[in-house]
């Protein structure tokens, strides 16, 4: 085995294509030092053959040989998987528990040689479940997906089917109400009017939050988190209390904000320092508003829309609540000039776990609730928007685009104690060409813990508003 082979036969077993097709069809090889680089983010030497030694004592030493991922085909009608079981071992016990809490068990008897084809427990609903093993005094536990062959397809693409959509870029689009910016109203009147027309689905660009703190960075495509969605989308006229509040009208009455505001809906370019300068202190004073209304001093919701604000927070769990966390940080720090992104924090700033940002969100709770807040918004908005269009008559729905990566300087979920992983351990994740039963030894974990439940998180935050069914997700 020559050199590159050696790399190549590497790389495909952590699960790293050698060559891509791009978008002009041509053939791209990727280079030796590529490779060998990313080889080395996954653990292993970039040495090829030590590399392949260091697998081959994972695969050994793995419990009953088996890695933390194993991957079931939803259609297979009677799923499977490989145990290298100890001498002697006769008997295998299993217990699975599913997604959505429910439990089973049973055990394998009369098994017998090295290696046993042991049946999975029949009818497993799709998702990501936890199946525990012990064989011959082993234990083990996996993560076991069972996934369809393919991914979701609405049943109006089915076969022969020929249907259309116009797609927009929400930030471009202008009206006779917006702020210089488009926003989910404007969303939902073209998803209405495109429906009307008999489209079938309306696509956008990307809507990840970017960074709150500061609206230049604009770009939809280096977003600081991909999971929550933009704030300067909100239309701030919808806002519950808008209307009303006097603290509003004193600022919308005035010189300053008539001045601004123009500049805003007169620019021939997004003005985005003006839009949020526009918006950023109404939605302040509309969230006070609503604390005050919806959210007793003890914290308790006391009214309809408090309940549900505190029902989104429930619901958005770790996951939002580090993203609010993240959001105060990131305004703090930049407020005290400690340059742009994570990097320049002190130390104990960059672990989300550490006792000193948990002190820090104890200390800032009306922040990191006003950031929240804002996403509960931005999320009623949209789904409000993916409603008109339905009734207009949009039968797949709105279809959001979603950047490929995120900025290295952004807020990124998982378990990983940094507010982004590192490197290149996430820079592929399991895909129909790299299934996770392709990928060799704990190599899979990796994937599995640093982008997969990432990933899959926010398909299934997305998936609902955007006319796919959660459970494909």
């Amino acid at each position: 085995m020559n050199e590159r082979a050696a790399i190549e036969h590497v790389a495909r077993l952590v699960g790293i294509k050698a060559r891509h097709t791009d978008g002009l069809g041509r053939t791209r090889e990727v280079s030796d030092a590529t490779l060998l680089a990313l080889i080395e983010a996954f653990g292993l030497p970039a040495d090829p053959p030590r590399a392949m030694r260091v697998l081959a004592e994972e695969e050994r030493e793995a419990p009953l040989g088996l890695s933390p991922v194993y991957l079931a085909h939803a259609e297979a009608p009677h799923p499977t998987v490989t145990l290298r079981l100890p001498v002697g071992c006769r008997e295998i016990l299993w217990s699975c528990l599913l997604e959505n809490g429910e439990q089973r068990s049973g055990r394998v008897t009369e098994v017998e040689g090295e290696r046993c084809l042991m049946p999975l427990p029949e009818g497993l609903p799709l998702g990501y479940h936890r199946l525990d093993l012990e064989a011959g005094g082993i234990t083990t536990r996996l993560n076991l997906i069972v996934a369809p062959d393919r991914c979701h397809l609405p049943a109006e693409l089915g076969p022969g089917s020929r249907k259309w959509g116009p797609s927009c870029q929400l930030y471009g689009l202008r009206s006779a109400g917006n702020w210089g910016i488009g926003d989910f109203s404007d969303l939902g009147r073209l998803a209405r009017a495109a429906g009307s027309r008999k489209a079938a689905v309306l696509g956008t660009n990307p809507l990840h939050a970017l960074f709150a703190a500061e609206p230049l960075h604009i770009s939809p495509y280096s977003p600081s988190s991909r999971s929550w969605l933009n704030y300067l989308y909100i239309d701030v006229t919808v806002v519950p209390g808008f209307a009303e509040d006097e603290t509003v009208r004193a600022l919308i009455g005035g010189e300053w904000f008539a001045v601004t505001h123009r500049a805003a809906r007169s620019a021939a370019i997004i003005d985005y320092g003006a839009v949020a300068a526009c918006k950023r202190p109404v939605l302040e004073a509309l969230f006070r508003r609503f604390r005050i209304r919806e959210i007793g001093a003890d914290g308790v919701a006391r009214g309809r829309r408090g309940e549900a604000f505190r029902e989104f927070q429930r619901r958005g769990g770790r996951p939002l609540a580090d993203f609010a966390v993240f959001e105060a940080l990131d305004e703090h720090h930049r407020a005290q000039n400690r340059g742009a992104g994570w990097r320049g924090w002190p130390r104990a700033m960059q672990d989300p776990r550490s006792p000193e940002v948990t002190e820090f969100a104890d200390a800032h709770r009306d922040r990191i609730e006003f950031f929240q807040f804002l996403q509960w918004e931005a999320d009623r908005q949209l789904a409000a928007a993916s409603a008109a269009g339905r009734d207009g008559g949009l039968s797949i729905g709105i279809y959001r685009d979603l950047a490929v990566g995120a900025d290295p300087m952004g807020q990124r979920p998982g378990p990983i104690r940094s507010w982004w992983q590192l490197g290149h351990q996430s820079a592929r994740r399991p895909t129909r060409s790299t299934r996770p039963d392709k990928i060799g030894g704990w190599r899979r974990s990796i994937l599995w813990r640093c982008d997969a439940g990432v990933s899959r998180r926010l398909l299934r935050r997305s998936a609902p508003i955007c006319g796919t069914p959660e459970s494909c997700a």
